[in-house]
């Protein structure tokens, strides 16, 4: 009898243990495309940036870094045309996260876009002001990063299926793997 629980006991810490492993696997691959998301729509949007990670810290699963804002971007100081198509791009990048998640597990994750939400929202409210226009603003920009994802998905995939074999890559080689993977659709479709 006492062989026999020894062995079960076994199996269920390994079944547990299988089962950790593979909620862990799918954690990191729903952060991998919610990564990616931020990474295309960056590089959609003409904005460059450092680096593109899913390596889980305390406060993630992953980071996509920005590069530093030109310093004659200033929302205090009002801003032009230039500033505020900048800046809108911004926001769209911050949402198309959570939304590329959304869009790979078919769930949203409120707490793993939690903090891109806020500075989405923060962005926002220096732009428009009013409440009512913060919540039509903040609609707009999510189905924007929406139908930017979808149009770009194959890039999407591909960006999302080399960071979690690499884990972290820079910004000249993401833009490198998103453009091959955009070329191969033209191809393909032609």
């Amino acid at each position: 009898m006492g062989l026999r629980r020894g062995i079960f006991a076994f199996k269920e810490a390994v079944v547990d243990e299988t089962t950790i492993d593979q909620e862990k696997s799918s954690e990191l691959e729903a952060a991998a495309y919610h990564e990616a998301g931020h990474a295309v729509a960056s590089h959609v949007r003409n904005l460059p940036f450092e680096t593109v990670l899913i390596i889980p810290d305390e406060d993630s699963f992953g980071k996509l870094i920005h590069k530093p804002w030109p310093e004659s971007y200033n929302l205090e100081h009002g801003s032009g045309p230039e500033q505020n198509d900048f800046f809108h791009a911004q926001v769209v990048c911050f949402l198309a996260g959570g939304v590329c998640e959304k869009l790979f597990t078919g769930q949203w994750n409120d707490a793993g876009a939690a903090h891109d939400r806020e500075c989405a929202v923060d962005l926002i409210m220096r732009l428009v002001g009013s409440a009512e226009q913060v919540s039509d603003y903040y609609d707009e920009s999510e189905k924007e990063a929406e139908n930017l994802l979808v149009k770009h998905w194959p890039a999407v995939q591909s960006l999302a299926k080399t960071l979690l074999e690499e884990r972290e890559i820079d910004w000249i080689r993401a833009r490198d793997i998103i453009k091959t993977a955009l070329q191969e659709v033209r191809l393909f479709t032609r």
